[in-house]
């Protein structure tokens, strides 16, 4: 059985834990492939790097179908969105290999902005007012007070901008198109109204679009798009049936998928990742062991029941410090 994980050089902590796993379960660090983004390189666990197109400037030797076949690739692992689509825009034919996170399709839909939210309206799953819209608002004290811009095809916390100048703000909207997007110094971006609350990260695990298991996390602290800080919440009833409204009406899950939520008056969903999340580490002692639920996908191991989850606070990237809640 033979792994491909994109972007790795992104996911070091993710790459170490994998392979742990991996041997765990019986499987032989040979078969983990890695493709890398930048000039970092992680071979130093003795794994094979190979070039592919799954970062948005890797340069390729050879077409996805024909690197799969080549190196006998089973499973796919994406740690980045870029990866989805990538995948997607070349062409990786359908059972060539499997993807644990989402489909094609699916992914189209979680990494264009405006798509997911008009999908979660329809859905009844409350979102901030925003690029979904197919009018032009007015920004104003009466309308909202600022506004969130956020690259059309990005992900995380990155380069995102919170504008609260009127003039600047009813500029930008003044280039709202239909599809939902505006320009911005010279980049394609997507706008939402400013909503004030605790930010929620939801890591879920999927089978074949069902919900397994999940846990809920407060960011409390974010560095460079990354969670540095978060702590464990009970799962509200209102976060867990959007999740699964949402899968129901997408219906192309399959491995780990983030949810973002801001809580205010409500839980508003602001934005979907169909792979391992940055904060994946946080939610493992908590109860939800993301790359375990990985592996046995990939080994074809029954996946065990949800179980109830402990209420702690991590710290640090790769969670080695956490703190269980005494009460």
């Amino acid at each position: 059985m033979k792994v491909l994980i994109c972007s790795a050089s992104k996911k070091h902590q993710f790459v170490k834990d994998f392979v742990r796993v991996f041997e765990q379960y019986g499987g032989n660090r040979g078969n983990i492939l890695i493709s890398n983004v930048g000039d970092h390189v992680t071979n130093h666990m003795g794994l094979q790097v190979i070039p592919t197109m799954f970062g948005p400037k890797d340069v390729t030797l050879w077409s996805i179908n024909e690197m799969v076949a080549s190196y006998k690739i089973d499973v796919i692992i994406p740690t980045a969105n870029w990866n989805l689509f990538s995948l997607g825009t070349y062409g990786l034919q359908q059972n060539a290999a499997r993807v644990l996170g989402c489909d094609y399709a699916t992914s189209l839909i979680c990494i264009n902005k405006p798509r997911l939210y008009r999908v979660a309206v329809q859905c009844g799953i409350p979102v901030p007012m925003g690029s979904y819209s197919f009018y032009k608002p007015v920004f104003s004290m009466e309308t909202f007070r600022k506004i969130i811009l956020k690259p059309a095809d990005g992900s995380g916390s990155q380069d995102v901008s919170i504008i609260s100048d009127f003039d600047l703000g009813n500029q930008i909207l003044d280039r709202h198109v239909s599809r939902g997007t505006v320009r911005f110094n010279n980049k394609r971006y997507v706008w939402q109204e400013y909503k004030p609350g605790v930010e929620i990260s939801v890591d879920c695990y999927f089978s074949k679009n069902k919900l397994v298991d999940i846990n809920c996390r407060e960011r409390i602290s974010v560095s460079g798009g990354e969670v540095f800080i978060t702590k464990t919440i009970p799962v509200p009833a209102e976060i867990r049936q959007s999740v699964v409204l949402l899968a129901n009406d997408i219906k192309g899950f399959h491995g780990p998928v983030n949810f973002q939520f801001i809580k205010g008056q409500t839980y508003f969903l602001i934005d979907v990742n169909p792979r391992i999340p940055g904060g994946y580490w946080a939610s493992r002692p908590a109860g939800l062991d993301l790359v375990d639920r990985m592996v046995r996908d990939v080994f074809g191991v029954d996946q065990p029941k949800e179980k109830e989850k402990k209420i702690v606070t991590c710290f640090g990237y790769t969670g080695w410090v956490c703190k269980e809640d005494e009460n």
